[in-house]
């Protein structure tokens, strides 16, 4: 105790005392981790104490559902974040080259908008299953059409079905445009 009083200020050892009772006799020190409460550290622990966390959002409840397989999941949080490794994200990241979107007869520049929502076949695709669906997509960016397609207001054993295709079709688009980028 006096190397504590030696050590900080009066206030800092009067409130590590008030949270931390100093043991009776002289016996030796023993680490104590106070975010368990066994006293053992854990890197958990340590994390869990340190990080942000975020409510999750309706949105992150739809990505990571239960159902999808990871690197589906994976892959639309990515797109989600404007994270996926298409031409326009590259060149944001400061990887210059040229950029030409591999799904279309007349090449345009490939950006997450074009590859998933504007190209010829992606919108082919969102049109003949919202055509099904009854859902209008008319002007709507992707974003957009996702949200229509999780939040479309349904018979409740419908709702997997609806939320499951957006993820289909975009991880196809994602199939098909690989693909034809890496193999021609």
């Amino acid at each position: 105790m006096d190397l504590l009083y030696e050590t900080l200020p009066a206030e800092y050892v009067e409130h590590i005392i008030s949270q931390i009772k100093p043991p009776k006799g002289n016996t030796d020190d023993k680490p104590c981790w106070m975010l368990d409460t066994k006293g053992s550290f854990s890197v958990k622990t340590a994390w869990n104490y340190i990080r942000y966390k975020e409510e999750p959002t309706i949105i992150h409840r739809w990505i990571w559902n239960k159902g999808t397989p990871f690197k589906v999941a994976f892959m639309m949080w990515r797109l989600w974040k404007f994270k996926l490794p298409v031409d326009d994200r590259l060149r944001r990241w400061g990887l210059e080259g040229p950029s030409r979107c591999w799904c279309c007869d007349k090449p345009d520049q490939e950006t997450l908008s074009h590859v998933f929502r504007k190209s010829e076949i992606a919108n082919r695709t969102w049109s003949y299953f919202c055509s099904f669906a009854g859902l209008n997509i008319t002007g709507l960016q992707l974003r957009e059409v996702i949200m229509l397609w999780w939040g479309a207001n349904i018979k409740t054993d419908m709702r997997p079905y609806y939320r499951a295709i957006p993820r289909f079709i975009i991880w196809e688009l994602w199939k098909r445009r690989n693909k034809q980028k890496h193999e021609g």
